[in-house]
């Protein structure tokens, strides 16, 4: 949902990669959200940066490789990337 007034973008987020308790969540959380056809249209995946980080106290030393996962499983899947930045659900003004 975008309010246009504002160029404030309201989602509702699939998958935070650091949320995870594992790496093996990163399939079975998407799986169900792609089969539901009042849910497949769009993916947003996102991870807080700081999980990277080794010094951060709630560092996780496969977060790189959660990331991975489930942007692989996705493009696998068919969808492709889009960034809000570029124009509301990638298209152009």
């Amino acid at each position: 949902m975008k309010d246009f007034d504002s160029g404030i973008v309201f989602t509702k987020v699939e998958l935070a990669c650091n949320h995870l308790r594992s790496i093996d969540h990163v399939i079975p959380t998407l799986q169900p959200l792609r089969d539901d056809p009042n849910r497949a249209e769009i993916m947003d995946l996102t991870t807080h940066e700081q999980a990277f980080w080794p010094f951060w106290r709630s560092y996780l030393p496969d977060h790189a490789k959660r990331v991975e996962t489930a942007v692989r499983w996705v493009t696998e899947q068919g969808y492709k990337p889009v960034f809000f930045h570029e124009g509301f659900l990638g298209g152009r003004a």
